[in-house]
Formats: structure tokens, C-alpha cells, sequence
């Protein structure tokens, strides 16, 4: 049976998880965790001082009934991530190498009840407006570009 708390042993994996980052001077680019609110606040509280240094916003997925616990991580390495903030908010962050500048960004809607169309033309339009202050430059000799949502 599945438990709606933070067990020993889920609490082991996630500090397994910050050393193994360390360890690799990887930095995570994007964090989601699906868990009930219970759960949210003890990851909170047990991993207070790594979920507070993280560059990159954690989005919590949460449904007080559920008791699934699932964590999706991608992290990087070899190069310096910053945080992409708006309004005082990590939004996302940013990394470049020698071949291109990368932008990982992660936000709500800002109208949840608006519907599927609208709510994409804000999200396009909330991308643009904070990409724009970094004035990135989209060549056309690449041949592989790939965007991630």
C-alpha cells in the first residue's frame, strides 16, 4: 500500500538524489514533484536548505487524495546555470555552452480558467516577454534546434 507521507525511505532517496547532484556539480534545470500537500510540506521541511538553493523552480503537482509520490528531475553540468526571474520570481533558469544559450522556463497560467487556446497564447506571450531582456539570437545555420516545453 502506497503511503501519503514521507516515509524513511522516500526521504533517503531524496537526499540521495541532492548528494548525487553535488557530487556531480550538476545543477537541476527543471524539478516536479507530484505529491499530496503532506507530503509537500515534509519534503519542506527535511530538505529545507536544498529545495532553498536550487536556481530553478520546483513545480509541485499535488492532489490531497492521491497518494502517488513521483519526482522528474533534469539536471546539467559543465557549466554555470543561472535563475531567470520575473517579478522577484524564479521562472527559470539559463546555461550556456559553446554552442548555444539554453532557457528552461516553468510557470502556471495565469488565468487557470481561461480556456486552452487562451491560456497557450499567455504562456507564448509570458515566454516572450521574459526571454526578451536577454535579446536572444536565433541563427539559421543551425540545423538542430529543439525546444522544450
Amino acid at each position: 500500500m502506497l503511503k501519503k507521507t514521507l516515509t524513511p525511505m522516500r526521504r533517503k532517496f531524496l537526499t540521495s538524489l541532492f548528494d548525487f547532484l553535488s557530487t556531480n556539480s550538476a545543477l537541476p534545470v527543471a524539478f516536479r514533484v507530484f505529491a499530496s500537500d503532506v507530503i509537500r510540506k515534509q519534503i519542506l521541511q527535511s530538505h529545507a536548505k536544498a529545495f532553498s538553493g536550487l536556481l530553478c523552480p520546483v513545480t509541485w503537482i499535488s492532489q490531497n487524495q492521491s497518494q502517488v509520490f513521483s519526482l522528474q528531475v533534469q539536471a546539467f553540468s559543465g557549466a554555470a546555470v543561472e535563475s531567470v526571474k520575473r517579478q522577484g520570481a524564479i521562472v527559470g533558469c539559463r546555461f550556456v555552452d559553446e554552442d548555444a544559450e539554453y532557457f528552461q522556463l516553468s510557470f502556471a497560467p495565469d488565468d487557470l480558467s481561461a480556456d486552452n487556446s487562451q491560456q497557450a497564447a499567455a504562456a507564448f506571450n509570458k515566454s516572450r516577454n521574459i526571454l526578451s531582456r536577454f535579446r536572444p539570437r536565433f541563427r539559421k545555420r543551425r540545423k538542430n534546434l529543439a525546444v522544450y516545453a
